[in-house]
């Protein structure tokens, strides 16, 4: 055999060798528990986004109401100050 054939046949049998253990590899049942951790961590990602989202949205409710309460609060100070203004008025002799 010419040394170029010893090479090529070398090659394929460390390529077949690189196939088999890869093969190996995959079967482990420690391959599939963590393509199933995997599997459990790409959804828990999904709900943490979710989460994430509905904090923010409920995040800018809150920051909406609490505007809403302090304009509210604002216009019932301004009522009040108006209506003791007025109760000293009428009370005067």
């Amino acid at each position: 055999m010419t040394d170029t054939l010893q090479h090529l046949l070398a090659v394929q049998d460390l390529d077949t060798s690189l196939t088999q253990m890869q093969h190996r590899r995959d079967a482990l049942p420690e391959s599939s528990g963590l393509r199933g951790l995997e599997t459990e961590l790409g959804a828990l990602e999904a709900r943490r986004t979710d989460a994430n989202g509905r904090r923010a949205q409920l995040g800018a409710t809150q920051q909406a109401l609490e505007e809403q309460i302090a304009g509210i609060t604002e216009r019932r100070d301004g009522i009040e100050k108006r209506m003791y203004a007025a109760t000293g008025a009428t009370c005067r002799p």
